[in-house]
């Protein structure tokens, strides 16, 4: 039992390490950013370091490499979306702010507690790009790639906490399978939409 849920935890982690390497390859590399809002970088790196600090106060060496290496993807991605030097300024605070709080909370109240917290932002981590999508006219820059590496990853870290009997890993996966469900579908919609009449006006 231990040696499958590792290899679905270690499966789980590439995946989500895979998924955002298509998006940083499209908005780093490329600069394509249409569609991609930069909530999405900030709100994925507060999550990366509830779960950073889950596995250094005691959730395994998955959990820290995983969430180490998506701190810094993210990090990557906002160099690009973010749109001047006052939100960078606002986003940085917030930032640390979060890792405080997450050492303070891992020090007094230990890994349970990360976890549940962990949880709790874990179901909203993946909506800014389901309500960008909402609006959104422009979605070149958003990759289906990534979204399907998405639920894979959901699907593992459900089976991964299912065999650990860690309900704080497996039960925001659900909320994840749902959201990205929701985000493919509105992805596919944008794409085929019809491109709107040019105006004869003028």
């Amino acid at each position: 039992m231990t040696v499958v849920s590792e290899a679905l935890g270690w499966t789980a982690a590439a995946c989500v390490v895979g998924l955002h390497l298509p998006q940083v390859w499209r908005t780093v590399v490329h600069g394509r950013s249409e569609g991609v809002p930069a909530a999405r970088a900030w709100v994925a790196i507060g999550v990366s370091l509830v779960w950073l600090g889950y596995g250094l106060f005691g959730g395994g060496l998955v959990q820290v490499v995983l969430n180490g290496t998506c701190l810094v993807l993210n990090a990557l991605l906002l160099r690009r979306l973010v749109p001047g030097r006052r939100h960078a300024v606002a986003g940085s605070v917030l930032t640390a702010l979060a890792a405080a709080g997450v050492i303070a909370v891992g020090s007094t109240a230990g890994m349970l507690a990360l976890g549940v917290v962990g949880a709790v932002v874990g179901t909203v981590v993946y909506l800014p790009q389901l309500l960008a999508l909402r609006t959104a006219t422009e979605v070149d820059g958003v990759s289906a790639l990534s979204l399907w590496l998405q639920g894979v990853s959901g699907s593992c870290w459900i089976g991964y906490g299912v065999l650990r009997d860690e309900v704080v890993v497996w039960s925001p996966n659900v909320a994840v399978l749902l959201v990205t469900a929701w985000t493919l579908a509105l992805l596919r919609l944008r794409r085929t939409a019809p491109e709107p009449l040019p105006s004869l006006s003028g």
